[in-house]
């Protein structure tokens, strides 16, 4: 989920989103950007007011009574810096973006098929989940695209800025818009205007700071926990085996007696302890199995595959018999020793 995490917060190197023309010279971000960085292209893009809202009601009943509209060339203009394909869309169709996980809300809904836009009937044309992030629009859940000559005459509801960057970007960025920001807000209330101002800057090199902390974090906490309960699963059957060897040292001894070679029965105690230490394997592998298989069922609308779980199954297996080996290896040495030392 740390790649599916990071393109759905932040997928752009810096993204500011202005309510209501809040701040009075957006150029200034762009000079502080162009300070430390490599500008590769600035989009600006507004989210416009539908007032029917007939996409909003499938949703669930807001605060806000419009559905947010976004022109096709700006939608295109963001597809390309990430990459991905341009859509087309004639005057009579529309498009709608909204998440993987609220796709149900709206997917084969013949409510939806046609709508009735600015006193013209649009269809739509297909459901995008890919391109969709948070902060595509202050109301977030979906964004309806249309073609550019149908927004005119609706109402703007908010401004965006998006800035593609040559260079990463980093926490130390944020800070410093935030800074321009409260400067701008700072000169609004000296004017006595309204304080009550929207607004967000976030850049993509925050969103992976505060990605690869709690990634690292959890991981620590969850391979801590891990070892912990193998090392003492290990250690318990590796003291209750050679306490075993220890007390049934006559047997061995017999068997010698009676002609049995080393090679036999080294394979016998083989044996014995591969049936100790792998019946509380299977168990944990099923279990295990069972639980990935489980979260993966709840997550996999936010993963780049349903079946890719497998892998990290596999990886942390790897890991297990590596460390549970350890543990098998020192009791067999230790199990021969005593033996030996009773010949």
């Amino acid at each position: 989920m740390y790649k599916s995490t990071i393109e759905l917060n932040a997928p752009y190197d810096v993204d500011l989103f202005d309510e209501n023309n809040t701040f009075k010279n957006i150029d200034k971000f762009l000079c502080i950007i162009d300070e430390d960085y490599t500008i590769n292209q600035t989009v600006e893009y507004n989210i416009y007011k539908e007032p029917n809202y007939q996409i909003q009601n499938y949703y669930a009943v807001e605060f806000y009574n419009y559905d947010p509209v976004m022109k096709l060339s700006d939608y295109n203009k963001l597809l390309k810096i990430r990459n991905m394909d341009t859509i087309k869309l004639n005057k009579d169709e529309y498009l709608l973006v909204t998440p993987n996980e609220l796709l149900y809300k709206v997917e084969n809904n013949n409510d939806i098929k046609n709508i009735q836009f600015s006193g013209n009937e649009l269809r739509l044309k297909e459901i995008d989940t890919k391109s969709y992030w948070d902060a595509m629009n202050n109301t977030g859940r979906f964004t309806i695209v249309v073609a550019d000559e149908c927004v005119q005459g609706l109402e703007i509801s908010e401004r965006h800025l998006i800035v593609d960057t040559k260079e990463d970007t980093t926490t130390k960025l944020e800070e410093k818009l935030e800074k321009e920001a409260e400067l701008q807000l700072a000169e609004t209330k000296e004017n006595k205007e309204s304080d009550g101002h929207y607004y967000y800057i976030h850049t993509r090199g925050s969103e992976i700071e505060q990605q690869n902390t709690m990634t690292a974090t959890i991981a620590s906490l969850c391979l801590y926990i891990a070892f912990i309960l193998i090392s003492a699963v290990g250690t318990i059957l590796a003291v209750q085996s050679l306490s075993d060897a220890a007390k049934y040292k006559y047997r061995y001894l017999t068997l010698r007696r009676l002609g049995v070679n080393n090679e036999t029965l080294f394979k016998t105690i083989r044996k014995q302890l591969i049936i100790l230490f792998g019946v509380p394997v299977v168990y944990s592998v099923i279990a295990s199995f069972c639980m990935a298989f489980s979260v993966n069922n709840v997550y996999q609308i936010l993963l780049t595959s349903r079946f890719i779980y497998l892998i990290y199954f596999a990886g942390s297996l790897a890991i297990l018999f590596l460390l549970y080996g350890i543990y098998w290896i020192a009791t067999y040495i230790g199990f021969k020793r005593n033996i030996n030392e009773e010949s």
